[in-house]
């Protein structure tokens, strides 16, 4: 089968959806299929990585979130030659941004069946985003305008209906793959087609370390350092923690210096080590040796860091509002909390690390989450997927298409014009 996958973000970002992207592109790249990834990246050009033909549009730098690129113009003419040269069967697209766009208007032109992957719930990040600003982040001119005439937050409130509307996107897909239960109900409580969701994880890539000790007081936190994953409260929690331990923050992001900033002002910088973003095997090794993983993140549609941490033996402490409550079950592979309180996580933090019998009881749960999230069971169930798409009229999806169309219109105009202001 020749796939066209689709993804508004690839290297040299580096993220969640990133990975995810690749692993499935080098499954299916394994089982024999010709896959052609459409990606934004930091050049244009074309390129075979390991057997996959990568396709590259050259993107900007976002300013308001600096890892990400952004696109305001279509590449169709190049696309619509290579998807005729390579005769794509199939398209799969995992955002709704410029690219997502292109795999949609190729897909109605071509009839060619389309599938979407939900990876980040982009609305519900808003409240993170902008709370950034107040953490070391330089607010946009747009912003500080909107709360000079006060009328910011009814806005903002506005634009997360507009973001909403924005994903109606995924609705005009044959089938929307959301990575997690979680996921798929908030999808479907904002007007999104239960009947066209299929739950499927993230793949993970888990390589076990022989004879690595665990060091009985490790804390570990991996993730980017970004206003969703919440490092903060964690970094904050830090400071109630009773038992003595050393903390790893791994990874990199537009948070950094606030957050080593915070370790110090909270009194624990000599405890904390921030190590930017480091080697696979270095990170495993972390993973394996660490007592306990934290995160704090709220809105993961799954959270690929925590099911790694299962996978390597670590207990976790997460939040309820993550995709990882799939397969974190509350005081058998980890702790639930309910809130945002740093001293109830300290608290947790505390438990764990006196109770050494519960981190023994992780093994078991780690085989399950390597075999949940195995990548030739995964990309079984997405071939099964590819094969029973059928292109349905556009007319079917007619009102969904238009939802997102004045969500997307309302979205870029509000991206263009920031971005404007902020150059003046």
């Amino acid at each position: 089968m020749n796939i066209g996958v689709f993804t508004d973000t690839f290297k040299p970002c580096t993220n969640g959806v990133v990975d995810a992207v690749w692993r499935v592109c080098k499954g299916f790249k394994k089982e024999g299929h010709n896959v052609h990834l459409f990606a934004l990246s930091d050049s244009d050009g074309e390129e075979k990585i390991e057997g996959i033909y990568v396709h590259k549009f050259k993107g900007k730098q976002f300013k308001f979130y600096p890892d990400f690129l952004i696109r305001y113009s279509l590449p169709l003419r190049r696309i619509f030659n290579i998807i005729n040269r390579y005769r794509i069967e199939v398209i799969h697209s995992n955002l709704n941004l410029i690219m997502g766009l292109s795999a949609l208007i190729v897909s109605n032109r071509k009839k060619i069946p389309l599938i979407t992957t939900f990876h980040t719930l982009v609305p519900e990040f808003i409240d993170c985003f902008l709370g950034s600003f107040d953490n070391g982040g330089n607010k946009p001119m747009l912003l500080k305008l909107l709360q000079v005439v006060k009328v910011d937050k009814p806005l903002i409130w506005l634009a997360r209906k507009f973001v909403w509307y924005w994903m109606r996107y995924f609705n005009t897909s044959e089938w929307l793959i959301a990575p997690s239960n979680y996921t798929k109900k908030i999808l479907v409580s904002h007007g999104l087609n239960a009947k066209k969701i299929i739950v499927v994880p993230n793949p993970i890539d888990i390589k076990l370390q022989k004879n690595v000790k665990k060091e009985s007081n490790l804390i570990l936190h991996v993730g980017r350092l970004s206003p969703e994953k919440r490092v903060d409260v964690f970094i904050k929690s830090l400071k109630y923690v009773k038992h003595n331990f050393k903390a790893v923050i791994t990874s990199d992001g537009p948070l950094r210096k606030y957050l080593e900033e915070l370790a110090k002002k909270e009194g624990v910088a000599k405890k904390v080590k921030f190590t930017g973003f480091i080697p696979k095997k270095d990170l495993d090794n972390y993973y394996s040796k660490s007592a306990i993983f934290v995160s704090a993140a709220e809105y993961d549609t799954f959270n690929n860091c925590v099911a790694e941490a299962l996978g390597h033996g670590t207990p976790v402490i997460i939040s309820k509002n993550s995709g990882a409550t799939d397969f974190v079950k509350h005081n058998k592979n980890g702790i639930i909390i309910n809130n945002d309180d740093p001293i109830e996580y300290a608290k947790k933090i505390d438990w764990m690390l006196f109770n050494n019998e519960f981190r023994e009881t992780v093994n078991k749960a780690g085989e399950k989450i390597r075999a949940y999230t195995d990548i030739n069971v995964i990309i079984k169930s997405i071939e099964e997927l590819y094969k029973n798409a059928t292109r349905s009229s556009f007319f079917k999806k007619l009102k969904d298409f238009t939802i997102y169309s004045i969500g997307a219109i309302f979205c870029y105009t509000v991206i263009i014009g920031g971005s404007l202001l902020e150059r003046k």
